[in-house]
């Protein structure tokens, strides 16, 4: 009473209390989480699938790290790719001619025992990666490339569904993904010992982690908050076991770094680690080898000195 208020700032409050009484309304609240929603699913969709040329590099790397620390060996990878062209290839019989994934002839030139091993492997859950959990229906009603309305529909780079690169790195991330968690699943599966499908599964998932088996806390955070939560804190506990169980398999990635630094980069003392005198400098071993039996001494190894 007395005083005088200037109309300008009547206004401005006036307008921030009604901005802010529809903020905080229960559809106001509702409206903006909509909108984060589809603002993360976008994000997600374009630093993983949509960024595929620097997203899928290096999870093969990770993944082939994984892998070789539960012993899953270069047969093993020859083997599964074999496998997954065959199942690719009757995948896409069953979509174009609309029959049984048995009656395909990419299955049926398959044996009996690979066959097994591809559905046992499709039974417990081998193909159900980040891929195809978290980009299952994102290319499902599109129109193919390969017509003119696909065509133009693909050059919206900014649509995380019908982008180019999208498109690409969903059908390759789910490839990738695929090859390494077949590996270590025929390396531990044996079709003459009962329910072994289940251990080799159980080694599959220690290395490239079940993405359909997932907490509630997992499932929220990988969906509104941090798209690498679930690789991230399941691959750093696993990393940590690893060097702590076996701590030759640091060793042995350290002597690779150091060989390259010492062929490749050089540098200062200083910088270099220190490693135990009964170590080696250049020999490092790849894990390869020739026969199953090979002694220790007589596998390969990888020595930048050699010429």
């Amino acid at each position: 009473e007395g005083k005088l208020a200037m109309p300008e700032v009547t206004a401005w409050f006036e307008n921030y209390a009604r901005v802010s009484q529809r903020m905080w309304h229960g559809r106001g609240v509702a409206a903006f989480a909509a909108g984060y929603q589809r603002w993360y699913n976008w994000f997600k969709t374009m630093v993983t699938v949509g960024n595929f040329l620097s997203f899928i590099p290096r999870n093969l790397q990770g993944g082939f790290w994984n892998n070789l620390l539960i012993g899953t060996r270069m047969g093993d990878y020859i083997r599964a790719a074999r496998l997954l062209h065959h199942f690719n290839a009757a995948n896409r019989e069953v979509a174009s001619k609309g029959i049984g994934l048995w009656d395909t002839t990419a299955w049926q030139a398959l044996d009996e025992v690979d066959q097994r091993a591809l559905w046992n492997a499709y039974e417990q859950g081998i193909f159900d990666t980040f891929a195809s959990t978290n980009f299952a229906n994102t290319l499902s009603g599109l129109a193919p490339m390969t017509t003119m309305r696909g065509f133009l529909s693909s050059l919206k780079i900014w649509n995380r569904r019908e982008a180019m690169q999208v498109r690409a790195g969903v059908k390759l991330m789910q490839r990738s993904e695929n090859f390494l968690r077949l590996a270590p699943f025929l390396r531990y599966y044996d079709d003459a010992v009962p329910l072994s499908e289940k251990m080799a599964a159980s080694m599959s998932f220690a290395a490239n982690f079940d993405y359909s088996e997932l907490t509630n806390v997992e499932r929220w955070v990988k969906d509104h908050l941090l798209p690498f939560y679930v690789w991230g804190r399941r691959n750093l506990e696993l990393q940590f076991r690893m060097a702590m169980e076996r701590p030759e398999m640091v060793l042995r990635y350290y002597k690779l770094m150091y060989n390259l630094k010492e062929n490749f980069g050089g540098g200062d003392d200083k910088n270099r680690c220190l490693h135990p005198d009964y170590w080696g400098t250049m020999p490092v071993g790849t894990g390869l080898v020739l026969k199953g039996d090979t002694p220790y001494w007589a596998r390969m190894f990888m020595s930048f000195d050699l010429p």
